[in-house]
Order: structure tokens, then sequence, then C-alpha cells
């Protein structure tokens, strides 16, 4: 064996590993995160201006959790939306809470299959827990059925065993995804519009 092949094995393993961990303690958290973070909102401004000006019909959130953004897709007048999370307990207060809206159990490694697409994907805080092995395979998934993503993460304060840094702006560019600008002073807010779509230039 070489020393690529064995780092890459290494590095599968390590992300094997990533995965299964993670997987438990959002389980494990979940009801712990809702009462912390459910109610709260002073952080969605970003968000709540992109909804008013893209005027989606449908949105696609990769881990929704409980369902936090929910009420604001509800007052943008979103017709559809699905909700994916890790998180079987996350999962069942959104359900409970927005019976409209519909919810799937997948991570974003291994993203659902979905006959549709969505006029926006929203993944706030969500791939920062992705493990570097798996980020490819997870914007894979999402960039396959949406020409809009917007990502809010947070950037400030890493070193966290569950935070990672990605290159999105590499990465979605590889997807033929560029930056559309934004009105607000969130710097951890990002919109990518796909680059032979509509909504590229109706959003520059």
């Amino acid at each position: 064996m070489t020393a690529d092949s064995a780092s890459r094995k290494n590095t599968g393993i390590t992300d094997r590993l990533y995965r299964a961990s993670s997987r438990f303690l959002w389980e494990v958290r979940a009801r712990q995160i809702d009462r912390r973070y459910g109610a709260h909102l002073a952080d969605v401004a970003e968000l709540e201006r992109v909804l008013a000006r893209l005027h989606p019909r449908s949105v696609l959130e990769v881990g929704c959790g409980a369902g936090r953004l929910m009420a604001l897709y509800e007052r943008a007048g979103v017709a559809r939306v699905v909700g994916v999370d890790i998180s079987r307990r996350a999962l069942a207060l959104a359900r409970r809470r927005y019976p409209r809206y519909s919810f799937v159990r997948a991570s974003a490694v291994e993203f659902p299959r979905f006959e549709e697409r969505f006029d926006l994907a929203v993944a706030f805080r969500a791939l920062q827990h992705v493990a570097p092995g798996g980020i490819e395979q997870a914007l894979d998934g999402v960039t396959a059925l949406t020409d809009s993503i917007f990502l809010e993460e947070q950037r400030a304060g890493r070193g966290h065993l569950y935070l990672f840094i990605h290159d999105y702006d590499a990465l979605l560019g590889a997807r033929g995804f560029d930056r559309a600008p934004l009105t607000g002073a969130d710097t951890d807010a990002t919109l990518y519009v796909r680059r032979s779509s509509s909504s590229t230039n109706s959003s520059t």
C-alpha cells in the first residue's frame, strides 16, 4: 500500500467515525438544542431579505433541526418546504409544529433523492458540521436540486470538534455557481446562484 492510498484509507475511516459520532450527538442533543435556540430568530435578517427578494415558491432546507426557520418560510408565503435533518427527535418536533411542510430524515452526505427541484436551498449553520471528506458529496446532492443556495456559516470562533471551514467559492464555483450580492451586513451569510440560471440575472 502506498502512502497516498494509506492516507486516503485513514481519512475514510476518520470520516466514517465522525459521521457516526455526530449522528449520535445530534440525536441526543436535539431537545436541548431546540430549548436553547428554537425561538431564537435574531440572526435571520439576511435570510428574510433573500426570501423577500427571490420570492421562492419552494425551499429545501438542509439541516432543518426542529424547524426553527419554518416560521420565516410561512411568513414569506413559501408554498412547499422540505426539511432534511439527521435527527429523528428533531424532525418529530418539526412535524408536530409544521404539519403543512414535509420532513425527511437523512444526513447531508447521504442526501435523499427528490424528483422535484426547488427554487432555493437553505443551509443555515448545517454544512459547517460536514467533515471535509464528505462536503463534496453533500454539495453534489444539493446543487442537483436547485439553482440558488443560501449559506449561513459560523466563521468566527473556530476550533470546535464539530465545526469545519469549507471553501465554498471554490467548491460551488466548480459546480457552476457564483456569489450573488447581499444587501445586509451579515458576513456569515452567502447567496450562490447558478451561472446559467435565469436567477443569476434577476439577483444581480
